[in-house]
């Protein structure tokens, strides 16, 4: 018995060395978690974080909900804790049970996939982008339209000022008025927008 547990340590610390697939978690507490503690940060940011995953990878996390979190969670939970949902499940209905209960514009996905090609992951991750990209482009088109009216309000103005005595319309105030409306609608929206695509592209 002894030698089959030497034997079995063995092979245990080889794979882990060696890097072998199911050996990594041996490397855990020496591992460097900078990367995570960073993404942690960023997340508490968002009022909302949906996790994508099935088995373990829904399991595990909602161990670690359990041990950690406040009784009760999240109905009882710290000031700024993020609301942390799990979308383990395929179903449209749960998970638009999910989808009416955050605000696209605070909330963060991460999807979990062990393999990369969960079939039940992937479905569910595809129903949440395009939900988000959805959200996000008539964030988009709001803001084009809102920074068009005002440049065509500001042009006819300027055109305005041509008919009132002692006045004129100048090429210059029309610069100094389509800066402040990027600055007051444009630039702002495109911001959120650029965020929130970076965003996709990072945890997404």
């Amino acid at each position: 018995m002894k030698e089959k547990a030497v034997a079995a340590w063995k092979t245990l610390l080889e794979g882990a060395a060696s890097g072998k697939n199911g050996f990594g978690w041996l490397n855990l507490p020496e591992a460097d978690i900078s990367e995570l503690v960073a993404m942690g940060t960023e997340l508490r940011r968002y009022k909302n974080i949906i996790v994508i995953g099935i088995g373990g990878s829904a399991l595990g996390l909602q161990m670690l909900m359990n041990a950690f979190c406040e009784p009760c969670y999240p109905a009882l939970r710290k000031e700024g804790q993020p609301v942390l949902f799990v979308a383990d499940n395929a179903d449209a209905e749960s998970n638009e049970a999910i989808w009416r209960q955050v605000d696209p514009q605070n909330t963060a996905i991460l999807v979990v996939s062990k393999s990369g090609r969960t079939l039940e992951t992937l479905s569910s991750f595809l129903f949440f982008y395009e939900l988000f990209w959805t959200k996000l482009k008539r964030l988009l088109k709001t803001t084009i339209s809102a920074s068009l009216g005002s440049f065509l309000y500001a042009c006819t103005d300027e055109w305005h000022q041509t008919f009132v005595p002692q006045r004129a319309g100048r090429l210059s105030d029309l610069g100094f008025d389509a800066a402040g409306f990027l600055l007051g609608i444009g630039l702002p929206g495109i911001a959120v927008w650029l965020r929130r695509k970076r965003r996709d592209n990072v945890q997404l």
